[in-house]
């Protein structure tokens, strides 16, 4: 099943997101919670143990992503991008990150 439901996750205001498996309706994400910075940069501010994210070895706390999906994230809201990360269970989704090293990588989790 979803770890996050898309529903839970916009309640709770943050941007947890489980991966994107189940059943049913329910939207689902990678398994990363991230935060929005001042500067807008929208920094990885936790990864879920035996999420898709987790088992990446690519995505890192600190990371900066700045595209999902091919589409730049600059102007986006945090509820925007949570609405972007989500998708129905099964389906994948492409995240362009920057390290805290400044090495961009693509990364994408089913």
């Amino acid at each position: 099943p979803c770890l996050e439901p898309k529903s839970k996750m916009a309640a709770a205001g943050g941007a947890a997101a489980g991966p994107r498996i189940g059943q049913g309706m329910q939207q689902c994400g990678v398994g990363i919670s991230f935060t929005q910075e001042e500067s807008g940069d929208i920094k990885i501010s936790g990864i879920m143990p035996g999420s898709p994210a987790s088992f990446s070895d690519t995505l890192q706390v600190g990371d900066v992503i700045v595209k999902v999906d091919g589409t730049a994230l600059v102007g986006k809201t945090q509820q925007e991008i949570v609405n972007m990360v989500v998708g129905p269970p099964g389906t994948s989704v492409q995240l362009t990150v920057q390290t805290k090293y400044g090495y961009p990588h693509v990364m994408t989790a089913p």
